[in-house]
């Protein structure tokens, strides 16, 4: 599977790096829905299956139906639960999502001289659309790190 784009480029100007960003971080957005509606899907269905083919081996093949199906559709179910766990793709998708949303409504706003983009010349705004979407990368960045920081329970006793 291809990489997303990096987020800049040396030599990007502000508005090639704000459409590098935003092309960025709608790929790892994508990336992450797909992954969670994926996982969540297969939860669902294996959950659900269990039942029936447990009923399904009081008409024939009861090892298969019985034992061998309902194991295998826990499994699909448990390291789907698990990715879940690990990755948390909901919570990235609407991370991603989110600053997706924060770069396009910068670019529309600096394109369209929106506050703050109103009363300065064409350099000044280059200047303060990079500004704005270099603290934006950062704001990602710091957040994107405490979703992939481990959890670490520490306890209530410092002895």
């Amino acid at each position: 599977m291809a990489r997303p784009p990096e987020q800049a480029e040396a030599g990007d100007d502000p508005l090639a790096a704000c459409n590098r960003a935003i092309a960025s971080v709608r790929a790892k957005a994508n990336r992450n829905e797909r992954l969670a509606r994926r996982a969540t899907a297969a939860i669902v269905a294996a959950s659900a299956l269990i039942p029936f083919s447990i009923v399904a081996s009081g008409h024939g093949h009861p090892f298969v139906w019985g034992k061998l199906v309902p194991a295998g559709l826990a499994v699909v179910s448990a390291v789907a639960a698990g990715l879940l766990q690990f990755e948390r793709p909901h919570e990235r998708w609407k991370l991603y999502r989110g600053y997706q949303r924060q770069l396009e409504d910068e670019r529309f706003r600096h394109q369209n001289r929106i506050a703050p983009y109103t009363q300065v010349d064409a350099e000044q705004r280059m200047h303060l659309l990079g500004t704005r979407v270099s603290a934006l990368n950062s704001r990602l960045h710091e957040e994107w790190s405490g979703l992939v920081q481990p959890r670490v329970d520490t306890p209530d006793d410092p002895t």
